[in-house]
């Protein structure tokens, strides 16, 4: 029987590399709260595996909120974490 391994392809597709998603995180839970748990007060940038935020606080203690992605165009979005965020982006575009 001949070998036709090499003539058959591969049904499986290569994923594609997971981005990192920056999500909010807060010292503060905004007390009675209808719905989704939200931050209150500055919300920092926050990333899966790192113990700190964007601007470098330590976040180990703080709530995360996984549904939040971080934006820093809002006005309670830490100043810090944005401008890091934005030459972050910056880097990979060039």
């Amino acid at each position: 029987m001949p070998d036709v391994s090499a003539q058959r392809k591969s049904d499986r597709t290569v994923p594609a590399a997971p981005t990192r998603t920056w999500f909010s995180v807060a010292p503060h839970l905004q007390p009675r709260h209808v719905g989704d748990r939200a931050p209150w007060g500055v919300v920092h940038a926050g990333i899966s595996g790192l113990g700190t935020t964007a601007c470098g606080i330590s976040r180990t203690t703080w709530f995360v909120f996984w549904h939040l992605p971080f934006d820093g165009r809002k006005p309670e979005s830490c100043r810090p974490c944005a401008l890091r965020l934005a030459e972050l982006s910056r880097r990979i575009a060039d």
